[in-house]
């Protein structure tokens, strides 16, 4: 039986859509028109409007997050020329004298003709909206997004937001957006953001480690613009790029320029700017993990047997550097990846035990599939992190874990186990995957999401090609992993410039896909959690439970595996967001 409160909220849900609805253009059949999307859902080149097109805006957000829809125009039989959209001004308030910015950016779309593993894991081919281009330079203001044409029979969706400072009083703002064609009027988009009553931490509360260890983070993207391998324009890029990560509640986990300076026998080479540059890198506000580099190659060829003094001598002097400086929470290190040979799992072990002889503190992580028999037989109790491929994720054995210290996180790559699906995250896949991870995350206690990178640009690269134009980032054989690896898309191709006196080199500058903003709405979705589970802890998990694990409640319900039967309804995980800000606005 379903809880009373479930009802009301999709019955008040339902309403909002059915009063949009009400107010829809008066235009006949095959005229242009246009319609209101949540962020949670696309609008492919050729889809026809709905019957019922919502054509308001009405948004709910805490104080400190970002939340936003997206305005459809589709052409009609006849098309339009010169579209643009026009905010009337900031969102004002009748009760105070607070003002909110709204940000448009027109959606571009891909045409993806290989479905992501061959439509085995449930894509399909099609022309998908993706990257976002700003309507404007958000550092010059120079206008990025002319205005643009609508083709008879197609769409062009454009993505707004509204960020929430955390200064502002709670309550409703109002504003409109206007839609016009060849300099006229088409269409007003009334707009109305309510302000909750609380503000969510700037620090977030689940880790993640985004573009860690792959060479399309350190130098892919570097040769995609041209730029030297470590020149000033590298950094600059590079800068650029985590500034966009930790605007969307995601951490790069190692930074360019990050590495520790090391001598022959092990010790830390310090200097006083070194210490400056590296503190600000990890303790700069939204990076809460950090991940130092140690392995089996380096810094050292073999640090297990001829160089494991020197090993040592690392790796006691590098946490003495993080604990000194009090950074030492946000530090783990990751040995290997994806171990699956007896070989591979006992070099991790080995290298494990090493780091923990240089100091038991330190937190050894590693990632892989759970389901590898050598996490049993060499791992647990070795290692302090986990984190774990979700298809494989296994409830029972991490409770047991999590019970003798251990911590454990998700992750996930390509598309994977295609015959029991999980929130695969290529373009080619719901919205929703990418959003729906972090309660997934909340309803096991799971502390973190890992992901292997977020501008893979090399071997679309090496085609010749572009990401704006061939949307295969990652290819094996035949097969197209489409966008795999890539959340960000190059400026150069739409002159988005970073001016010099941002990042200290003139760059070209990163470009968001709806994906990272899904990735973005999750985060907050889990402060909301982690706030509601403050005031109701069973309400929190009910509401978890609700979006990330398809309402199962079950006693054993908690050893099934909910990285595989996740609530793919949209409406749901927003009404379960109206239902957690009614918990933690409760007695307020």
């Amino acid at each position: 039986m379903q809880p009373m409160w479930i009802f009301k909220i999709v019955a008040v849900v339902a309403l909002l859509v059915e009063t949009g609805g009400a107010n829809r253009p008066t235009a006949g059949r095959g005229d242009p028109s246009f319609y209101v999307l949540s962020s949670l859902q696309r609008a492919m080149l050729t889809d026809p409007p709905p019957p019922n097109p919502c054509t308001r805006i009405d948004l709910s957000a805490a104080r400190g997050e970002t939340q936003a829809a997206q305005i459809v125009v589709n052409g009609g039989t006849a098309g339009l020329k010169s579209v643009d959209l026009i905010v009337s001004g900031p969102l004002a308030s009748d009760r105070t004298a607070a003002i909110l910015t709204v940000k448009l950016y027109r959606e571009h779309y891909v045409s993806i003709s290989i479905p992501s593993k061959l439509g085995v894991g449930g894509a399909r081919a099609g022309i998908y909206p993706d990257a976002l281009i700003p309507f404007r330079n958000p550092f010059t203001n120079a206008r990025l997004t002319p205005s643009f044409d609508v083709h008879p029979q197609e769409t062009q969706a454009v993505y707004m937001e509204v960020a929430v400072p955390e200064s502002v009083a709670a309550g409703s703002y109002k504003g409109s957006i206007a839609i016009t064609s060849a300099g006229r009027l088409f269409a007003n988009v009334p707009l109305t953001l309510t302000v909750w009553n609380f503000t969510i931490p700037k620090q977030p509360s689940m880790h993640t480690s985004f573009q860690d260890y792959d060479s399309g983070y350190a130098n892919g993207a570097a040769k995609y613009y041209g730029y030297a391998p470590g020149s000033p324009e590298h950094a600059s890029m590079a800068r650029a790029m985590d500034a966009l990560l930790l605007e969307h509640r995601l951490v790069p986990a190692a930074p360019l320029d990050s590495l520790f300076r090391v001598d022959s026998d092990g010790h830390i080479i310090e200097s006083e700017s070194g210490n400056r540059r590296l503190t600000a890198l990890i303790d700069r506000p939204g990076q809460n993990v950090f991940e130092l580099s140690f392995g089996p190659s380096y810094p050292f060829h073999d640090p297990l047997r001829a160089d494991r003094p020197k090993a040592i001598t690392y790796l006691r002097e590098a946490y003495r550097w993080f604990d000194t400086r009090g950074l030492i929470r946000n530090a783990f290190i990751r040995t290997n990846d994806e171990p699956e040979k007896d070989a591979e799992f006992q070099q991790t072990r080995a290298l494990a035990d090493l780091i923990h002889e240089a100091n038991p503190e330190w937190r050894v992580a590693i990632t892989g599939g759970m389901d590898e028999p050598g996490f049993a037989k060499y791992l647990f109790g070795h290692m302090d992190l986990f984190i774990m491929c979700a298809p494989t994720f296994d409830p029972v054995r991490a409770r047991l874990e999590t019970s003798r210290g251990a911590e454990f996180w998700s992750y996930t790559a390509v598309v994977q186990n295609t015959s029991n699906p999980s929130p695969y995250w290529q373009i080619d896949f719901p919205l929703l995957n990418f959003r729906v991870m972090p309660w997934i995350n909340f309803r096991y206690g799971l502390r973190g999401l890992l992901y292997w990178t977020s501008a893979y640009w090399d071997q679309i690269l090496a085609r010749h090609h572009s990401p704006w134009s061939d949307p295969c980032s990652l290819r094996d054989g035949v097969t197209c992993f489409n966008g795999d690896g890539l959340l960000i898309y190059p400026g150069k191709d739409v002159d988005y410039v970073v001016p010099e006196s941002v990042y200290g080199k003139s760059v070209w500058g990163p470009i968001p896909t709806l994906r990272l903003k899904a990735l973005r709405d999750g985060m907050q979705d889990y402060e909301l959690l982690t706030l509601a589970m403050q005031r109701d802890l069973g309400a929190a998990t009910a509401a978890a439970i609700e979006v990330g694990c398809r309402g199962h409640r079950d006693p054993g319900d908690a050893d099934r595996n909910c990285f595989h039967d996740w609530n793919t309804d949209p409406d749901v995980l927003l009404a379960m967001r109206a239902h957690l800000a009614a918990v933690i606005l409760k007695q307020r």
